[in-house]
Formats: C-alpha cells, sequence, structure tokens
C-alpha cells in the first residue's frame, strides 16, 4: 500500500478458507463421516429409537405368534391322527357287523328265495288246472 493513500493500516493477510475449515476441523476432532442407512438409524451415540423399540417388539411378538401356531398345529395333527384312527375302527367295525350279518341271514334269504320260486310254481300249476276245467267245461257244452 502507498504511503501517500493516506491509509496506514498494515498488509493483513487473510488465511485462505480451505485453510480455515482445516484448521477449524482439527480443533473438532476428525470429521465423522457421513450417516448410512444403517448408522443414521441409531447413532452411535444415543440409545434404540422409538421405532426400533417397536420394530423389536414386533419381531418378538411375531416370532411368539409362529412358535404358537407351530404349536397348535401340532397339536391338530395329533388330535386328527386319534379320530382318524377311531374312525377307522369304527368303520371297520361296522364292516366286520355287515359281514356277520349277511352270512347270518344268507339262509334265510336262500330259504325265502326257494319258498318264493315253490308259490310262483305253485300258482302256475293251480292256473294250468284252471285253465284245463274251463276249456274241459267249454269243450263239453259245445
Amino acid at each position: 500500500m502507498d504511503s501517500d493513500s493516506g491509509d496506514e493500516r498494515e498488509d493483513v493477510r487473510r488465511p485462505d478458507a480451505t485453510a480455515a475449515t482445516a484448521a477449524a476441523t482439527s480443533r473438532r476432532g476428525a470429521r465423522r463421516p457421513l450417516p448410512t442407512a444403517a448408522t443414521a438409524a441409531a447413532p452411535p451415540h444415543r440409545g434404540p429409537t422409538q421405532v426400533q423399540l417397536e420394530r423389536s417388539k414386533l419381531r418378538e411378538e411375531i416370532a411368539r405368534l409362529k412358535e404358537r401356531e407351530r404349536e397348535h398345529n401340532e397339536a391338530l395333527r395329533v388330535k386328527t391322527e386319534q379320530w382318524d384312527t377311531a374312525r377307522k375302527g369304527l368303520v371297520d367295525a361296522v364292516e366286520r357287523h355287515d359281514s356277520e350279518r349277511a352270512e347270518s341271514f344268507a339262509p334265510d334269504y336262500q330259504l325265502s328265495k326257494e319258498l318264493d320260486e315253490q308259490i310262483k310254481s305253485a300258482v302256475a300249476e293251480i292256473k294250468g288246472l284252471e285253465h284245463n276245467i274251463f276249456f274241459t267245461r267249454f269243450t263239453a257244452c259245445i
């Protein structure tokens, strides 16, 4: 600066902006990295957030419900097997009963069938005799 200008200030150099930032950073400590999706949700200096606590509770609830569902399905499977076994036993008993009934009634059915045939035969014979009697009377009248 010129002494003629009347400005008696000394020439002061200011540090450039990058130097000030670097100095300020060194005073504060090392720069923190930018937060990522994993670190943004739970900063290391704080505890879990309310959302994280809710998610954790929901995960525990889901796990508990899945375990309860598994236990229920197992109990249902056992109960179904028991009922199926009991039903099969009853069906087998009914089949045995029907078979024994058929064997027991077979002679009676056979006898009934034979008697029906004998009755039909007798009826046919009676009709034949009636026809002969009628025909004999009819021809005698002529």
